[in-house]
């Protein structure tokens, strides 16, 4: 399962069960780096198996301002989706950063979020 590690932290981090009732520990999968745009967050990551490999869908959260909250999950800006792949389905690269799925221009249906899963593309269906 991939989760985050904790309310409010927003990094990619993973859960193995036997059984749906006894988890793992958490471990740390993935995390802002310098190469990615100042203050963005990483907000989620499915991941289907493909090929017997699998590929993440990175949603990038772009919350570029300050502005205080008013209520939980109340957060501005847009997000947008990176590739990711990953060989083991532990160990997950990022290649160019740049939007797999790209927001439309504002005005325009997915303009200002899009949250790709991967059943949309046909993948996970094997």
């Amino acid at each position: 399962m991939m989760t985050r590690p904790g309310w409010g932290d927003r990094r990619v981090a993973r859960q193995t069960s036997p059984d749906a009732r006894t988890w793992s520990d958490l471990e740390l999968i993935m995390q802002p780096d310098p190469a990615d745009p100042p203050q963005v967050q990483l907000y989620g990551m499915p991941v289907v198996p493909y090929e017997g490999q699998f590929v993440g869908f990175l949603w990038m959260a772009h919350f570029s301002n300050a502005h205080r909250l008013e209520r939980f999950n109340r957060l501005w800006g847009p997000i947008d989706c990176q590739l990711t792949y990953s060989f083991d389905g532990v160990h997950f690269q990022r290649g160019l950063r740049e939007p797999f799925v790209a927001l439309n221009e504002p005005g325009r249906p997915a303009s200002g979020v899009v949250y790709p899963t991967g059943r949309d593309l046909g993948l996970g269906r094997r």
